[in-house]
């Protein structure tokens, strides 16, 4: 599917790949990432914090996605 997308609309993104070190998905997002990063479909940061797969996880992360938008948002 995003190989099918306009690639100038997805540079256009701004993507936030945010993942535990212990979640069962690393190797996965790690090979995503090096995949976006490749064919330079968008800007994307990739992070790997402390945790898992787990709602604890991603409560935090959501805070600071929200944080970041609502930044992104005032800048306007």
């Amino acid at each position: 599917m995003i190989l099918a997308a306009d690639s100038h609309k997805l540079q256009q993104l701004e993507c936030h790949l945010l993942i535990g070190n212990q979640d069962f998905m690393l190797k996965e997002n790690k090979i995503f990432a090096t995949f976006l990063e490749q064919q330079k479909f968008c800007n994307f940061d990739f992070k790997i914090s402390v945790g898992k797969h787990d709602w604890i996880f991603w409560d935090t992360a959501i805070e600071k996605v929200i944080t970041q938008i609502i930044d992104l948002e005032n800048r306007k």
